[in-house]
């Protein structure tokens, strides 16, 4: 699922607070296609690198290696994207919810905060 630019804006925008170590983690979770954080549907090429869904769907070859993109999931990039805990992009508007990537998203739909 891709992410609007806002929502990536404001990962950047939190990434920047974060500790060294923090930000690797995360950043191993960026799509290299897309840039955006993996939730959902991962897969992975035959040697491993991991894709998004929509960009693997697009695609045939790894954009790191070129090695073909397989339809293998990596269940364990899922499950650390699944619990993943992203603070609202109107956060400093008031906002308090935390959630995952999908999460974050569906609440920014319809954000409270986002219209004060």
């Amino acid at each position: 699922m891709t992410l609007d630019s806002e929502i990536v804006c404001y990962i950047v925008k939190i990434m920047g607070e974060m500790k060294d170590r923090d930000q690797t983690f995360v950043k191993n979770l960026e799509c290299p296609v897309c840039q955006c954080l993996m939730s959902g549907s991962i897969f992975s090429c035959r040697v491993g690198h991991a894709i998004c869904e929509d960009c693997s769907d697009r695609l045939k070859a790894c954009p790191l290696c070129a090695e073909p993109l397989t339809n293998m999931r990596c269940f364990a990039l899922e499950g650390i994207a699944e619990s993943l805990r992203l603070l609202c992009i109107n956060k400093e508007k008031g906002c308090e919810f935390v959630g995952n990537v999908d999460q974050c998203k569906n609440h920014e739909k319809t954000c409270a905060a986002a219209k004060r």
